[in-house]
């Protein structure tokens, strides 16, 4: 089932609309991982803004994960200017995404979701 969501709603909280947007992905992630470990979240952290210490194997995204392993989110809300349904995902901002991997190392990650507001018109693999 596909749900279609106002981001343009976020505007109307109290809190800003990229920390709103943090807010909801890191729910998002409760939910869908909540059960595996304990979801931490550092407002602003470089690099990943929450993450997961699993204390169970999961599988997921077709990688397996044992005990102990670590999984961390970036949530970046990035205002499309000409396409509204697509997410400006240009060299700008895949640059900043890059320069926040060597922050990671803190935290023993293994695997780095992000979350976009917009879907994106290609697609970005890295590997660290």
């Amino acid at each position: 089932m596909s749900v279609r969501i106002d981001w343009d709603k976020l505007a109307q909280l109290l809190d800003d609309e990229d920390k709103s947007f943090e807010k909801f992905c890191f729910h998002i992630a409760i939910h869908k991982f909540g059960e595996c470990g304990t979801v931490s979240y550092f407002y602003n952290t470089p690099g990943s803004e929450f993450y997961i210490e699993l204390n169970k194997p999961i599988e997921y995204a077709g990688i397996n994960f044992s005990i102990g392993d670590v999984i961390g989110w970036q949530a970046k809300y990035w205002k499309a200017v000409k396409d509204k349904e697509n997410s400006p995902l240009d060299a700008n901002h895949i640059s900043e995404i890059v320069n926040g991997i060597p922050l990671l190392k803190n935290f023993k990650l293994l695997r780095m979701i992000v979350y976009l507001n917009h879907g994106i018109k290609t697609s970005l693999n890295i590997f660290i």
